[in-house]
């Protein structure tokens, strides 16, 4: 995680391009630490906290994130939901993974505005990737809205999600960081030259 990087996800509104979808929500909740949820993959649920059933003709289904405020993105992270498979003869270090729920591939797209939008990286095949993480084509990009494409699997209808993680910072803090950090290089400037004159 970068320096001065937060979780925004929870605060955010995420919705799914297909109004009868499930509301997406649970993905966004109670996600502050992701190390945590990586650290319980042996003990999902049999079942997606999220999943999508693609319609026969659709390849791709979007989830919106909207944020309140504009923010600096820095990262995307996504876990897929993994179903293990356990039975007797198989210990906990030599579980297999049902993988047919992950999307094919994912790719992101970021709005400064809300309305325009344009690409923040390109097509990821995320097949068999527990731990998704989009990559951006831009290393700080100022966002309002982001949306993000998941194509259907190869071998499946339907897609199952855990998790969303936005990593960033909102602009008006960047702004703050920028004005503390000068502060001191102005008053260098201001003791040797004399005040600085305003213009």
């Amino acid at each position: 995680m970068d320096v001065g990087s937060i979780n925004l996800s929870s605060q955010c509104q995420i919705t799914c391009s297909n109004p009868n979808a499930t509301s997406p929500e649970i993905l966004i909740q109670s996600n502050n630490n992701l190390q945590t949820t990586i650290a319980l993959l042996s003990r999902r649920l049999r079942s997606p906290p999220w999943s999508y059933t693609y319609l026969p003709n659709e390849q791709h289904c979007t989830l919106i994130l909207q944020f309140p405020h504009s923010i600096i993105l820095k990262s995307i992270q996504i876990i897929p939901f993994t179903q293990l498979s356990i039975n007797h003869y198989i210990i906990m270090n030599q579980l297999n993974t049902n993988l047919t729920q992950y999307p094919s591939s994912i790719i992101g797209e970021t709005s400064s505005d809300g309305y325009y939008l344009r690409p923040c990286g390109y097509l990821l095949n995320t097949q068999g990737q527990q731990i998704i993480n989009l990559s951006l084509t831009k290393p700080f990009d100022i966002v309002k809205q982001l949306r993000i494409h998941f194509y259907k699997p190869t071998d499946h209808d339907t897609i199952g999600l855990q998790q969303i993680s936005i990593q960033g910072s909102y602009t008006y803090d960047q702004q703050m960081f920028i004005e503390q950090t000068s502060h001191p290089y102005q008053i260098l400037i201001s003791t040797i030259y004399g005040k600085l004159n305003s213009t």
